[in-house]
């Protein structure tokens, strides 16, 4: 018995010891470090879900602002044309004939560049009279032929000066969804009924929604229809969906603009919890075998903070891209239509009007960088429609050093100084005039040189220009003046990470010369030096 005793005396003291020895390491060291981890790995998630709304955050501060700007530069545009007292007059006067109003819009017209004034994001422009006597077509257009259109009888109804609006029109062979922006012309007669339609390029709107690139689907609403978005209902042909999913927003924010309120929802990210926990399962085992986590949550602190200024600079280069297109050559399709209706070609002019609208539709930006020999087929492109515009009063010559041609430039950077030398240059000149483009090597460079002998600079200006192509930037475009050189300068100091050259020189009434000189190491596919 007492053997017995003792034997089962030493096994509750082992027991007991070794009870005791669970209990401390499960009380002071697994419990603890249980806890800790567990917080950490709270403080994580919380971090990223954090991060994740500050993102939609970013997504709707994004989309809020390429509307309000795209809607404000169409405002500033319309602020040029109410306060033009010969536009009042051209929808004002009584035309006899046929004759008379197109020898009337052909004179109007005549070297005003309507549209590629606006700059981005614009499908056509249109002003409407109340004159029986206009010819609907072109730019212009009579009051009575859209009396009966939704969005009229609103802008009508709304009494509103200006006005945005989304509109979904059933009158063409192809139904489209439409954005437009309408100002009644009344600065010199109150009563008038005259007023100017913007229709700003909806396709345009949505591939830049989608190039944004957000992880996160975002839905602008007016009235719980879907009117834009980044992925699903964004088609251009199908009609307004309504919006149901409220239940999945994880943030909201609201506009009002011109007339028109918008809500703007980004919905919570796609991840499901079991996509969650497998993406942190790398932080979760590494926790439970180190309790040194923490510089690596700092680490990835800022790692997502650098991925929202990354996300932030790319948005910036998608408005920078949506600010060019093409618009010029639509505005000389419209001339060459004229010139074809006065000459009575009429299969002629409706051929190069279903021309310019399928232009219209099928532009695609596609790459932002082009090789240099295509950017000067598109340069000698516009110049030979620029030299039919002008007759004898244009010349031009272009010289092209061929070990140039298979550098990668941003695109349309060298025609939009084409197209300032044609129309501040030879347009603004009653003699004739040349264009002259170089391209060549030199010192590890390469050379563009664009020279008119035109209608020249005023020194003061000159100066006030070259400042700004050195200095360009996304608060010089906000100033909307010289957008398309601010916008390609800026493009130019992206490419060569602000290397790049601007030199100016010229005479009043002489001539005008841009000089830009860009590395070459920039400029090859492959990053190499010349």
């Amino acid at each position: 018995m007492k053997d017995v005793l003792c034997k089962w005396g030493k096994w509750f003291d082992r027991y007991c010891v070794k009870k005791t020895f669970y209990f401390s390491y499960i009380l002071c060291i697994l419990l603890p470090l249980i806890i800790t981890d567990c917080t950490i790995l709270f403080i994580v998630m919380h971090s990223d879900r954090t991060l994740r709304y500050r993102e939609m955050e970013n997504a709707a501060n994004a989309v809020q602002y390429y509307i309000s700007n795209s809607a404000e530069q169409a405002a500033g545009y319309t602020k040029k044309i109410y306060t033009n007292k010969y536009i009042n007059d051209f929808l004002g006067k009584q035309y006899e004939d046929t004759y008379d109003y197109v020898t009337a819009y052909y004179d109007f017209f005549k070297g005003m560049w309507f549209d590629g004034a606006m700059g981005s994001n614009y499908a056509r422009t249109v002003l409407y009279g109340n004159n029986d006597t206009l010819i609907n077509g072109g730019k212009v257009s009579g009051i009575g032929r859209e009396a009966g259109a939704p969005w009229y009888r609103q802008f009508k109804a709304s009494g509103r000066q200006q006005m945005l609006l989304f509109d979904y029109d059933h009158s063409g062979v192809s139904p489209n969804r439409r954005l437009l922006f309408l100002a009644r012309l009344n600065s010199f007669d109150r009563a008038s009924e005259n007023f100017l339609l913007v229709e700003l390029d909806y396709a345009e709107i949505s591939r830049y929604l989608k190039e944004m690139n957000y992880a996160m689907d975002v839905f602008i609403c007016r009235d719980g229809e879907i009117v834009l978005s980044n992925g699903r209902a964004s088609g251009t042909n199908k009609e307004y969906e309504k919006f149901t999913e409220y239940d999945k927003v994880g943030y909201q924010s609201g506009m009002q603009i011109y007339g028109t309120e918008l809500d703007i929802y980004v919905m919570n990210s796609k991840d499901t919890i079991a996509k969650e926990i497998k993406r942190q399962l790398p932080i979760i085992v590494f926790l439970f075998l180190v309790n040194a986590i923490l510089p690596v949550i700092v680490y990835r602190e800022k790692l997502k903070e650098q991925e929202i200024i990354v996300e932030r600079q790319r948005a910036e280069l998608l408005a920078l891209r949506s600010q060019i297109n093409p618009h010029f050559l639509f505005n000389t399709l419209e001339s060459i239509r004229m010139h074809s209706v006065i000459r009575k070609e009429k299969e002629t002019a409706e051929m190069i009007e279903k021309l310019a609208v399928l232009q219209r539709q099928y532009v695609e930006w596609g790459e932002d960088m082009v090789k240099v020999s295509e950017e000067m087929e598109f340069v000698r492109t516009y110049l030979d429609i620029q030299k039919y515009r002008f007759g004898d009063r244009l010349s031009y010559d272009i010289e092209m050093d061929e070990s140039c041609s298979d550098f990668i430039i941003p695109k349309l950077s060298i025609v939009t100084f084409v197209e300032n030398a044609c129309v501040h240059g030879i347009e603004s000149k009653q003699s004739a005039g040349w264009i002259f483009v170089r391209i060549y090597l030199e010192d590890l460079y390469m050379h563009i040189e664009i020279e008119d002998t035109g209608k020249g600079m005023e020194k003061e200006k000159m100066e006030s220009l070259l400042w700004k192509m050195r200095n360009a930037s996304i608060e010089l475009l906000q100033e909307k003046e010289r957008v398309g050189i601010i916008n390609v300068c800026l493009r130019l100091k992206m490419k060569t990470e602000n290397e790049v050259e601007f030199e100016l020189d010229g005479e009043e009434e002489v001539g005008f010369l841009t000089h830009i000189k860009l590395p070459c190491k920039y400029l090859k596919p492959e990053v190499a030096q010349c």
